[in-house]
C-alpha cells in the first residue's frame, strides 16, 4: 500500500494517542428535541429511494402466505429479544446496548477513541444490533401485513428511542466507528420513511433521527480520513452516511457541505477501488457486496435530488455487478465464500438467504438499466424497495439456438484481470480460481491458486470462508491462511506471511500460463502459476484446470525445486456422507497409486479420484492421504459459511516428500474411470458422455516459462455426439 500509508498509519497512531480525536470530537449530551423542526420535516420531507405509497405497493403484490408469516414472525421474534447475531441468540428488546450476547461489557461513559475494539473479544457481536438491521425487518413486516402496521412502527421507534437514551455522541463503543454510524443511520432514515405516514410517528420522533444524523455527519467528517486511508468498504460507507445526511435533512447547518463531499468522495473511490475487471479491492464478494449496495442507495438517493453521480462511476460499478454475477453459481445464487466475509448485510431487504446474491444483482440491473437478471422471485423485494418498480422479466431466447443478451454474459467465462478471479462454466456447473497478478490492495486472504467448485448448485470444493476476527486461539481468524484453501503449501509454509490481524506480506505475484477451449466447447483449459514459494524453497507452482465435457473437471498440481520438500495439496469439500476407497476399483494399471472418494450429496452421488504420476502409496516420498472432518480443538475440516457460524466439512490432504511431484484430482458423477499410459504422460478417463484422452508436458526441472507448452498439452473427446480436440492429439485405444 506504499509509504504514504504506513507514513499515515503512523501519523494517525500519534493523533489518536495525543488525544487529539478526543478534543475534536468530544463527549457531548444529545440536546432537547425540537418538535417543531420534527413537524417541518414531517410535512415537507425531502425525496427518498421510494414513494409515499410504498407499504401499499408491497402489500398489493402476491409474495405467498409463507413469506408474509415468516416476516411477522422474525418481527415478533425480534420484539421478544431474539436478536439474530449469528445465529439465534435470546436476548432483551431493547437490548443491552453496552454488553454482547456473550456477557462482555463495554464501557459507555468514555470517548471512542479510548476504547480497544480488540480488546474483549468479537466486538462486531455488540455492534450488530446497533446497525439496526432490525428497522428493515418491521418496515418490511408492516407492508406485509398492514392491521399490525402501527405495531411494527412502534417496536422501531422504542429500539430508536432506547438507543438515543443510551448513546449520546462520541460516548462509548457504538461511536467507535464511522462506517457503524453510517450504517445505523441508513437503516434509521428507511424506517423514518416506511413509517412517516404512521400514527406511531411523531414530531418528537423524527427529530430523533434528526438529531442522528446530525451527530453521524459531524462524526464521519471529522475523522474520514481515516476510513479512507483503509482502502475498503469503510470509506464507501462513510461516504454513504455523509451523502445521506446532507440529502436527507437539508435544514442541518452542515448539510450542503456532507451532501457535497459524500458526492466527491464516492466518486473518486469508485475510480480508484472498483477495478478495470469489476473486481474491487478488498478481493471479497461479501465486501464487494456491501460497496455494491452502499453505491446503489447512493446513485437513487442522487437521482431522486436532480443531481445523479457521473457516468464514470455509474459504469464502474456497473462492471462490479456484472463481475459477481459471473461468479455466482445460478441455481442457488450464492457466489463463492472467497475473502474476507464478516456477514454484511447492509440491506437485507428481501427473505433470501443472506449468502444468495440475487436480491442485489437483481437491483443493480434494474437501478442501471440493464436487463432483469433473473425470473420473478422473492430478490425481487429489493428493487422494489430501492426504485418503488418490480423488475422487468428476464428476457430469453426467441428462437431455437439463440442467446439472449443476459445469456450471452451468463455463458462467458470471467478472464481474470486486477481481481485474479476466473472461471471455467458448463451447463451443470463453474470452477472459480483465484490468481492475482499484482495486488493493488492488501491481499483478504491468502489463497493462490484456490479453486472453488460447484455442481448442480452445491458447492462441492468450497472456500473456508471467515469464522471470526478476533476471537481465543485456534479461532483466531485462522480459515484466511493458505493451509485451509484448495491450494498447495510447502513445508507447513504459508506464501505470504499474516503481519497484522489483516496484512499479509509479501504480495505475491500470479501469472496465467494458458487459457484455451476446444471449437464444440466440451474442452476448456486454464493453467497459472504464483511466485510465493519461489522466494520461500525456490519451489514452482503451478496448477491446470481442464473441464471435461459438462460435468467432469480435472485438477493438476506441479511442482520443482532443486531440493526435496514437503508438498501438501489440500482440499475442502461438502460435508457430505463419504466413503473412501484406496485404490480405483476395477483398475488394476492405477491401483498401486490412486484413492477414491464417493460422496452421497443431495443432488446425487459425486466421485473424486486422486493419483500421482510417478508416486506410489508406501514407497518413500509416496503419496500419504489423511481425512478430517471437524478437528477437535483445532481448525481443520471446518468451514463457516457466514461470519461467527462454523459447522464442518471434508478436509483432505495428501503429502510428498519429493524435489520434483505432481497431484492429479479428478472430480465428477460416478460413471468414470481413469488410467495412465505406461509412460505416465497420457490419461485416458471414461465418463457417460464419452471418453477423453488427456496429454500432459514432460516434467521440467526448473519453472515454466511463458513460452513453454503449458502443464496438459492436449486433449480430445469422442462420444455419440462427435469428437473434439484442444491440440492435434488422436484418440488412443478405449479405456478398458
Amino acid at each position: 500500500m506504499g509509504w504514504s500509508w504506513v507514513g499515515y498509519r503512523l501519523w494517525h497512531g500519534l493523533l489518536h494517542r495525543s488525544g487529539y480525536l478526543k478534543w475534536r470530537m468530544p463527549l457531548s449530551a444529545w440536546p432537547e428535541l425540537d418538535r417543531r423542526r420534527g413537524e417541518s420535516w414531517l410535512r415537507h420531507r425531502p425525496p427518498f429511494l421510494f414513494p409515499a405509497d410504498m407499504q401499499q405497493r408491497i402489500a398489493a403484490r402476491d409474495w405467498g402466505d409463507t413469506n408474509v408469516s415468516d416476516l411477522q414472525a422474525a418481527s415478533d421474534s425480534l420484539a421478544s429479544g431474539l436478536w439474530q447475531i449469528y445465529g439465534d441468540c435470546q436476548g432483551e428488546f431493547p437490548p443491552n446496548w453496552h454488553r454482547d450476547d456473550r456477557g462482555e461489557q463495554y464501557d459507555a461513559r468514555r470517548h471512542w477513541s479510548e476504547l480497544n475494539e480488540f480488546a474483549r473479544g468479537d466486538i462486531k457481536r455488540l455492534w450488530e444490533p446497533a446497525r439496526f438491521g432490525a428497522a428493515y425487518t418491521f418496515a418490511r413486516a408492516a407492508s406485509r401485513s398492514p392491521a399490525r402496521a402501527a405495531e411494527h412502527a412502534e417496536r422501531f421507534w422504542l429500539l430508536a428511542e432506547s438507543f438515543h437514551r443510551h448513546n449520546p455522541p462520541n460516548h462509548g463503543p457504538h461511536w467507535k466507528c464511522g462506517q457503524e454510524a453510517a450504517l445505523r443511520l441508513m437503516a434509521c432514515c428507511f424506517a423514518l420513511y416506511a413509517f412517516a405516514e404512521n400514527s406511531q410517528t411523531t414530531p418528537a420522533r423524527a427529530e430523533l433521527v434528526i438529531q442522528l444524523a446530525e451527530a453521524t455527519g459531524h462524526r464521519i467528517e471529522r475523522h474520514v480520513h481515516y476510513a479512507l486511508s483503509q482502502k475498503n468498504n469503510h470509506g464507501f460507507s462513510e461516504a454513504t452516511g455523509l451523502l445521506t445526511a446532507g440529502l436527507l435533512f437539508p435544514q442541518l447547518p452542515s448539510a450542503a457541505r456532507w451532501a457535497q463531499l459524500g458526492r466527491v468522495l464516492l466518486q473518486r473511490q469508485a475510480a480508484e477501488l472498483i477495478y478495470e475487471d469489476g473486481a474491487f479491492s478488498q478481493h471479497s464478494a461479501n465486501y464487494q457486496r456491501v460497496m455494491l449496495q452502499l453505491m446503489l442507495w447512493s446513485i437513487r438517493l442522487c437521482e431522486a435530488h436532480g443531481a445523479p453521480l457521473d457516468d464514470a462511476t455509474i459504469e464502474r460499478v456497473r462492471r462490479s455487478a456484472e463481475f459477481l454475477w459471473m461468479i455466482q453459481d445460478e441455481p442457488s445464487g450464492w457466489l463463492p465464500n472467497y475473502g474476507q466475509n464478516d456477514g454484511a448485510l447492509v440491506l437485507p431487504l428481501s427473505s433470501c438467504h443472506p449468502r444468495d446474491y440475487r436480491p442485489v444483482l437483481q437491483a443493480a440491473a434494474a437501478i442501471l438499466g440493464k436487463e432483469s437478471r433473473y425470473e420473478a422471485g422473492a430478490w425481487d423485494e429489493e428493487t422494489l424497495w430501492l426504485t418503488g418498480e418490480s423488475p422487468r422479466v428476464a428476457p430469453r431466447a426467441g428462437q431455437p439456438g439463440q442467446l439472449s443478451p443476459v445469456e450471452r454474459i451468463r455463458t462467458a467465462e470471467l478472464d481474470g484481470g486486477a481481481g485474479g478471479c476466473h472461471t471455467l462454466r458448463s451447463s451443470t456447473g463453474m470452477a472459480m480460481i483465484r490468481c492475482t497478478p499484482a495486488f493493488r490492495h492488501r491481499p483478504a486472504h491468502a489463497d493462490p491458486l484456490h479453486v472453488d467448485l460447484w455442481w448442480r448448485g452445491l458447492n462441492i470444493a468450497l472456500d473456508p470462508g471467515t469464522y471470526s476476527y478476533n476471537s481465543p486461539p485456534p479461532w483466531n481468524h485462522p480459515l484466511a491462511g493458505a493451509s485451509h484453501h484448495n491450494t498447495v503449501i510447502v513445508d507447513d509454509l504459508e506464501p505470504m506471511e499474516r503481519t497484522t490481524r489483516f496484512l499479509f506480506t509479501p504480495w505475491i505475484h500470479g501469472r496465467v500460463h494458458c487459457r484455451r477451449k476446444s471449437a464444440q466447447g466440451e474442452l476448456a483449459q486454464w493453467e497459472g502459476t504464483h511466485d510465493g514459494y519461489l522466494r520461500l524453497t525456490q519451489t514452482s507452482h503451478y496448477r491446470a484446470v481442464l473441464r471435461l465435457g459438462s460435468e467432469h473437471w480435472l485438477v493438476l498440481d506441479d511442482l520443482s525445486s532443486p531440493a526435496p520438500h514437503r508438498y501438501r495439496l489440500h482440499w475442502l469439500l461438502a460435508n457430505v456422507p463419504a466413503k473412501w476407497s484406496d485404490h480405483v476399483a476395477g483398475d488394476e494399471n492405477a491401483a498401486s497409486h490412486a484413492h477414491q472418494l464417493d460422496l452421497d450429496t443431495p443432488n446425487g452421488p459425486y466421485r473424486v479420484l486422486w493419483s500421482s504420476p510417478g508416486c506410489e502409496t508406501g514407497k518413500p516420498g509416496s503419496l500419504r492421504p489423511t481425512m478430517v472432518t471437524g478437528e477437535t480443538g483445532g481448525p481443520r475440516g471446518w468451514e463457516a459459511p457466514i461470519y461467527g457460524v462454523r459447522r464442518p466439512a471434508l478436509s483432505i490432504s495428501w503429502e510428498q516428500h519429493a524435489a520434483h511431484a505432481r497431484f492429479l484430482t479428478l472430480f465428477g458423477p460416478p460413471t468414470l474411470a481413469m488410467q495412465w499410459a505406461s509412460n505416465e504422460q497420457e490419461l485416458q478417463v471414461r465418463t457417460q458422455r464419452g471418453e477423453f484422452a488427456v496429454y500432459l508436458s514432460p516434467r521440467k526441472a526448473s519453472p515454466l516459462e511463458p513460452g513453454d507448452p503449458p502443464l496438459i498439452r492436449g486433449a480430445v473427446w469422442r462420444g455419440d455426439a462427435g469428437e473434439d480436440e484442444l491440440g492435434s492429439f488422436k484418440m488412443p485405444a478405449k479405456v478398458a
